[in-house]
């Protein structure tokens, strides 16, 4: 091993033992300590019992689908899935173009390519971290048949510009609201702008099933031909769907910020015996890449059991939406006449967003040492978007991606900071006075 090598492993081993050594300590994922034992046991029987599969399915699409406006929803084992069925339904194929940020996460990009079609990446609008209208507009070809629509962080884009961009040309508008849930533009809720629109319900997401994701539209002939294929998907395999159970019991117990180095210690110990035994896939790891193991269909239905846990995590919605709006405000009062204030986006600061936070996003000039200080208390490996192409597991190239192409995206990864709005209630004030201490402390200063 390398002497590179050996310092990296040394690092990652002296953070593990900081986050076990620190209480509480925050990462991007937070577990279901909430979840009743009953609850836990109703998740688990769902899995068993295939009758409940379509009323139980049946009523996590409507429940999510009145969160976001008037329109259907249906649910597909992840986000990435539910952008593909969306896209083969427009008949993007072969030929065809794409137009997405280049800040975006690989599964985005793998799913486009799945289609045939090729990804024309553009630069991030640097006030609100997603899609740029005029960057888009730049992009349009007699070829472009789709344009994606990122909200990142929870910060609505300029979709308004965006859907005018599109309807003038016959384009597909399809907005990607994976890292955001229940904002609002102009009081219109992200979702509603496009002609589609998908969410991811990953562990790591605004609304959390571990896997999983919803395809939204309003269009009643998009709808129907999604239903043609939707109806006819499989599920995640049974195996797999146990390990996604084992992976819930463990989020349920350890990832909150009062555990959180021992959750990392186990999901370290997680991969080690995967990589050693061979033991199937959790996550849906294959869609990093446009290749494919054959591991679990591609697409596929969520699982009742997911759509169970849903249905238990809307009806916790509005409390939760409530608080991470209420967080997202204590973090920017808490920059308020500090050095950190100016580097704020000028989107927190719009009075026609409203904004239910999953992410404080600003970016730092001197971004690798703010997060260094932050790791204190803040696990910053799981900051997004350090790159244009997050998760490109064989390089950006081999998602279509240029280094170059994008140069306002690749500067704003290289300085992104990322601070956690989705934090279990009641912990919020270490986290809090820690922000403030850095913002005070730091800033723009080097």
């Amino acid at each position: 091993m390398s002497t590179a090598r050996l310092a990296a492993v040394a690092g990652r081993l002296a953070l593990l033992g900081r986050m076990v050594l620190t209480r509480p300590y925050y990462g991007f994922v937070t577990g279901h300590a909430h979840l009743t034992d009953a609850q836990m046991s109703e998740v688990e029987r769902a899995k068993d019992d295939p009758a409940q599969a379509e009323s139980v399915m049946g009523a996590f699409e409507r429940t999510f689908a009145a969160v976001v406006g008037d329109g259907q929803a249906r649910a597909l084992a992840g986000g990435r899935m539910a952008l593909f069925t969306a896209l083969k339904a427009f008949g993007v194929g072969a030929g065809h173009e794409v137009v997405l940020p280049g800040f975006t996460c690989a599964v985005v990009a793998s799913a486009v390519l799945r289609t045939g079609a090729t990804p024309v990446f553009t630069d991030v609008d640097p006030a609100t971290f997603g899609t740029s209208p005029e960057a888009v507009e730049r992009a349009l070809t007699p070829r472009t048949r789709a344009v994606i629509a990122q909200h990142s962080f929870g910060i609505p884009c300029r979709v308004d510009e965006l859907r005018a961009i599109t309807s003038a040309k016959g384009i597909a508008l399809i907005e990607d609201c994976a890292l955001t849930l229940g904002s609002t533009l102009d009081g219109v809720t992200v979702g509603n702008f496009g002609d589609a629109a998908f969410f991811s319900t990953d562990h790591s997401k605004p609304l959390n099933t571990l896997v999983g994701g919803v395809l939204y539209t309003r269009d009643a002939g998009l709808q129907e031909e999604v239903d043609r294929t939707v109806r006819t998907l499989p599920t995640l395999p049974e195996e797999q769907q146990r390990r996604i159970i084992g992976q819930l019991r463990l989020e349920r117990r350890l990832a909150r910020p009062g555990s959180y180095g021992a959750y990392q210690c186990a999901m370290l110990l997680r991969s080690l015996t995967r990589r050693v035994l061979k033991t199937g896939m959790t996550f849906l790891d294959d869609d990093y890449t446009v290749e494919r193991t054959g591991a679990y269909p591609f697409p596929a239905r969520m699982p009742a059991m997911l759509a169970r846990l849903g249905l238990y995590e809307l009806d916790r919605w509005p409390r939760e939406a409530t608080r991470r709006r209420a967080l997202l405000a204590a973090y920017l009062d808490a920059a308020h006449d500090t050095p950190l204030e100016a580097l704020l986006p000028e989107s927190y600061r719009d009075p026609r967003r409203d904004i239910v936070g999953h992410r404080l996003a600003y970016r730092h000039p001197d971004a690798d040492r703010h997060r260094a200080r932050m790791d204190a208390r803040v696990h910053t490996a799981w900051t997004w978007f350090t790159v244009p192409v997050l998760g490109a597991t064989h390089g950006l190239d081999s998602l279509g991606y240029a280094e170059g192409r994008c140069p306002v995206s690749e500067r704003t990864g290289r300085e992104v900071i990322n601070w956690p709005c989705v934090v279990e209630e009641g912990c919020e004030a270490p986290l809090l006075a820690f922000f403030r201490d850095m913002a005070r402390a730091e800033g723009t200063k080097a």
